[in-house]
């Protein structure tokens, strides 16, 4: 008789709200089960897609720096088949100092987003003056063929006297 009541104590602290308990724990009763612990799963996605979210954010959207260059805007043209983005080329208008080295200008490749119209404007503007531009830029962590050609992306110009 005392082995029944046992057992029917064991089978009440065995069983709490459905789930299988074991004393495992110095602290006590520890729940166990291939369902268990839905919290550290549900933690487990939300570390998972936040880690997703900041590498997309550094990948598409982050700068890696930002500056000016200064020359003459030399070629602005729309290229692409299925995204079109803006290409242009500045020349920084200045030869090799040594002789011995051969000249060689510096050029300096650049891209302009598609809905930049004002800054394409800007541009075109200098080219048909064959003006000296200061171009602002963002440059991107990595490059993607379908926002441009480049990782450097001008956003602002300004004419230089």
């Amino acid at each position: 008789m005392a082995l029944g009541i046992g057992a029917v104590v064991l089978a009440e602290a065995t069983i709490v709200a459905g789930r299988r308990v074991s004393s495992n724990r110095a602290s006590g009763l520890h729940l166990a089960g291939p369902d268990d612990p839905p919290m550290k799963k549900l933690v487990a996605l939300l570390v998972l897609v936040a880690v997703v979210i900041g590498a997309a954010w550094i990948a598409f959207a982050a700068d890696y720096s930002d500056g000016y260059r200064v020359g003459q805007v030399i070629k602005l043209s729309r290229s692409g088949y299925v995204f079109k983005t803006w290409e242009g080329t500045l020349d920084f208008g200045f030869l090799q100092q040594d002789p011995t080295l051969g000249t060689a200008t510096r050029l300096w490749d650049f891209s302009v987003r598609d809905g930049d119209e004002a800054v394409r404007k800007d541009i075109d503007d200098a080219i048909a003056a064959n003006a000296k531009v200061k171009l602002y830029y963002h440059e991107k962590y990595f490059r993607w063929s379908f926002f441009g050609d480049t990782k450097h992306f001008v956003y602002k110009l300004e004419r230089v006297r």
